[in-house]
């Protein structure tokens, strides 16, 4: 085999077996020793669902000499397709350790890493090693450092990398909105909004969602009002209504979901959510019913999320029948929290102890869900238990 015929011996792969003949012939002709043809050989691996990622790593520990692409690739790999960004990072101090030079392609990697571990000390390494290798102008490696820094709450080591950038791109503008938006800082969300030269959808998007979670309706309403002759997608009526229910601003939530429907936009669980626990605030089973109805008609029906909210719904307007349907016949919520508020919804958890329905919760579903349900069993007298131990699951209630 030669290096000319292996990528066209690897586009004709389409089974495991193939790929091993490949990768046999690589090996009696001594073409695995090419830098190039392995590039290409742990590139096809590393994408291919056809081949293990034990072949990657061995391809891989046969050279001597990688060369920055495939390091590159087999970092990712680590990152993307195996989640672990730490040992992607452990091959980059590797990397560095043999004396190879990385190029403007591998340090959008480990960055990326750390900003999955939440790491800020070896981010600030990294954007160390970037300076000094010279890769501070490349608009990836900006912007990745910029998304580094926001998930690790250092908004103004963000904001210091957006600024010296010469050259601000949309995926530039967008990462350090989005920063400021995690912080829940609204007065320097708005100036980069405002600032920006071009807005788009997500940006539009995230202001929604951050007034509605800071109360600003109004201004909530005004981006979406724009939003709304430019290019509005499913998510921004989803954060639209959902800024409404937030705000218990229920019956806006209600009029613009029908809205929402009348416009043909498709419907996801996230803003059904919304709206029956919109429904639930205001106590109307009638318009929980029908969104109950759409849910299972578009398929969202056995979200765990929904069947809790419906089942609150439900709970709450009286309707113990339906909500013990849900309850008995819900899958997944053996080890989720149902949230019931009103003393009604107590009726549900008292039948389904007759039928030996009640639930196990591990240590933390317990203590995620002492606030919400401490107030209606108190009322009735019932205890809490002790939160268990780490790895033990006990039983809500007790008599």
């Amino acid at each position: 085999m030669k290096v000319w015929t292996l990528d066209a011996a690897l586009q004709r792969c389409q089974w495991p077996r193939h790929f091993r003949e490949i990768l046999s012939q690589t090996i009696l002709t001594g073409l695995i020793s090419d830098p190039y043809a392995a590039s290409r050989l742990i590139n096809f691996s590393t994408r291919s669902a056809l081949v293990p990622f034990d072949y990657s790593l061995r391809i891989f520990n046969h050279l001597h000499n990688p060369n920055p692409f495939t390091w590159n690739t087999i970092m990712r790999a680590h990152f993307e397709l195996q989640n672990n960004p730490h040992q992607a990072i452990t091959l980059y101090k590797l990397f560095l350790a043999k004396h190879a030079k990385p190029d403007n392609y591998t340090y959008p990697i480990p960055l990326q890493c750390c900003a999955a571990r939440v790491s800020d000390f070896e981010g600030r390494e990294l954007h160390a090693h970037v300076l000094r290798f010279g890769f501070r102008q490349d608009v990836y490696v900006r912007n990745t450092l910029i998304n580094l820094y926001a998930i690790c709450g250092r908004m103004s080591s963000a904001r210091q990398v957006f600024e010296e950038s010469p050259v601000w791109d949309l995926v530039s503008w967008n990462t350090v909105l989005a920063g400021y938006v995690q912080a829940g800082n609204v007065k320097e969300a708005e100036r980069v909004y405002r600032g920006m030269p071009e807005r788009n959808t997500i940006a539009s998007n995230s202001m929604i969602v951050l007034f509605g979670r800071k109360g600003c309706v109004e201004k909530a309403r005004r981006i979406f009002d724009e939003v709304r002759w430019r290019d509005m997608d499913m998510v921004s009526w989803s954060a639209m209504v959902s800024c409404y229910e937030q705000n218990e601003m229920c019956e806006e939530a209600l009029v613009l979901f029908v809205e929402m429907k009348a416009s043909g936009v498709t419907v996801d669980e996230i803003v059904v959510v919304s709206v029956v626990s919109a429904c639930s605030r205001i106590l109307n089973a009638e318009m929980g019913r029908l969104v109950h109805g759409l849910a299972a008609k578009v398929g969202v029906e056995d979200y765990v999320s929904l069947k809790n909210a419906l089942i609150h719904l439900y709970s709450s307007c009286g309707e113990i029948v339906d909500a013990q349907r849900i309850f008995d016949d819900g899958e997944g919520l053996d080890k989720r929290v149902v949230f019931l508020e009103s003393d009604e919804g107590l009726e549900v958890f008292e039948q389904a102890k007759k039928k030996k329905k009640i639930r196990c919760l591990n240590k933390v579903a317990l203590f995620n869900c002492y606030v919400s349900m401490l107030n209606p069993f108190v009322q009735t007298g019932m205890q809490y238990i002790s939160i268990p131990k780490e790895n033990e699951t006990q039983t809500v209630i007790t008599a």
